[in-house]
């Protein structure tokens, strides 16, 4: 089986679905699918936090082929990449011998695009939910309720990675919905076996620097709990990640001396910075999974996380962390509190917490459970066509 991948954004962008194709078409080879992935240049005006180097070499090792195409331009509601006629003929080419199409289904009319393909090759399509199916902007959800909405209706079958996006499918008269998590790599991300206990309780979080990942609000919470004396000095804050609202961080971080902030670290250090701390901060206003929530809790850290769609599927509430109100600095501060104080006085609940969240992960979310669930979906799609 050859099975096309598609997605508006390039590879480079290193979001969520970036992540989880590069880590899928090496697994899935042994399992007699091999891949094609295409996507357009456009990198959502953001910084590139997957190297080409790093993609090139990914794909070559799993024996696949990577086509970036470029874009005319992109709409200036909606920031959808529009391509070209040449470009979309590319398309044509590379499709004629593939068997089946992944669409990432996130921007406006490229679910057009692949509709008019599957029409005229007469392909099978899975329509691949791993963004949010609304959003802040009313131009994006008009177009979810009206032309996607009727669009999702001629493909073949969804995957989706959460309870909430499922529903919806389902209330939409949709069949064939596939909920399958994104898998973990648990050898890479991995609790430290040298017994260890830092001096200030440290609180993580990696993520883009955006209003929707909710980095203002944690901003908000570090400014409350910085302003009590008796915790400033015992707690500390490491933020990873850019984005337009880096300058909230930049500025806490010049004012505050427990902030540490960088923008990117190396791939190979990321699973080193789970291990030194104590807990993960997700206060997003909007997910459709929350990778980092499972690299959190692979590595022995409980989350606080906002209940929202995804991580409310991936956290379990009072046993591998919280889910607490979104968009509340001070349900926050609540949290942290409350982890510092099971951290500082009842340490061995706290290490109890740490593996049952790595055993969350172990048992639901390896890449060795997950797999054989997408090869799964991938040939029961085409038998059923």
């Amino acid at each position: 089986m050859l099975v096309m991948f598609y997605s508006p954004l390039s590879l480079r962008f290193g979001g969520g679905f970036e992540h989880w194709v590069l880590e899928l078409i090496p697994r899935i080879k042994k399992y007699g699918i091999s891949s094609i992935v295409v996507t357009t240049k456009f990198t959502a005006g953001d910084i590139e936090r997957i190297s080409a180097d790093d993609i090139k070499e990914i794909i070559n090792k799993a024996d696949s082929q990577y086509f970036e195409l470029p874009y005319t331009f992109s709409l200036p509601i909606g920031h959808s990449p529009i391509l070209n006629l040449k470009e979309l003929k590319k398309i044509e080419s590379i499709l004629r011998k593939c068997d089946l199409i992944y669409f990432a289904n996130a921007y406006a009319f490229h679910d057009l695009i692949i509709y008019f393909l599957k029409r005229q090759f007469q392909k099978t399509v899975i329509s691949g939910h791993h963004a949010t199916l609304f959003s802040d902007t009313l131009f994006s959800n008009t177009y979810t309720k009206t032309i996607r909405r009727n669009l999702l209706k001629k493909f073949d079958a969804f995957h989706v990675l959460n309870n909430q996006d499922r529903r919806t499918l389902q209330k939409w008269g949709l069949q064939n919905i596939y909920q399958i998590p994104i898998g973990i790599d648990t050898e890479k991300f991995s609790p430290s076996y040298i017994e260890r206990r830092n001096t200030k309780f440290r609180c993580l979080f990696i993520g883009r620097l955006t209003s929707q990942k909710g980095i203002d609000i944690l901003c908000n919470s570090i400014n409350i709990i910085n302003k009590k004396d008796y915790l400033k000095d015992k707690i500390e804050f490491w933020i990873i990640g850019s984005g337009p609202l880096k300058f909230l961080v930049y500025n806490l971080a010049k004012r505050y001396s427990n902030i540490k902030y960088v923008e990117r670290v190396p791939d190979n250090i990321l699973p080193e910075i789970y291990r030194e701390c104590d807990i993960f901060v997700m206060p997003s206003r909007r997910e459709t999974f929350g990778i980092t929530a499972l690299e959190a809790q692979a590595s022995g850290l409980p989350v606080i996380a906002s209940n929202i769609a995804g991580p409310s599927d991936i956290v379990i509430d009072e046993v591998t962390g919280s889910l607490i109100q979104k968009e509340s600095p001070e349900a926050i501060v609540f949290a942290i509190k409350k982890y510092y104080n099971l951290w500082l006085n009842e340490y061995d609940k706290y290490k109890q917490m740490q593996l049952l969240a790595r055993k969350n992960v172990l048992d639901n979310y390896d890449w060795k459970v997950v797999i054989p669930r997408i090869r799964d979906m991938f040939f029961s799609v085409m038998k059923v066509r």
